[in-house]
């Protein structure tokens, strides 16, 4: 945990990126599945 703190220390930019990145990744995600979800029972629908 202190080498982890310590890194996060050292380049902060870089952690915030990749928090950016795992938030966009999920909220993809979180998008592509609702729109799956819509598409599919719009489909059966009929």
């Amino acid at each position: 945990m202190f080498l982890a703190l310590r890194e996060i220390r050292h380049s902060p930019t870089r952690f915030i990126l990749i928090t950016v990145v795992i938030f966009l990744v999920s909220y993809l995600v979180y998008f592509l599945t609702g729109l799956a979800y819509g598409l599919a029972s719009s489909y059966t629908s009929y």
